[in-house]
């Protein structure tokens, strides 16, 4: 899927956590996430984190 960048199967209260990467934080990742991630089949919520800083 194009700008996902990592994709993790997670325990708690997730199941996967993708880390999607983009110029553009509301043009190119928020549109892929609500048009592409959340509708994919069995894909019930989303939930979006934006990182500030890296280590």
């Amino acid at each position: 899927m194009e700008g996902v960048t990592d994709a993790r199967v997670v325990a708690g209260n997730y199941d996967v956590i993708a880390e999607v990467g983009g110029e553009d934080v509301v043009d190119h990742i928020l549109q892929n996430v609500s048009t592409e991630i959340g509708t994919i089949t069995g894909v019930t919520d989303t939930k979006t984190y934006i990182t500030l800083a890296t280590a």
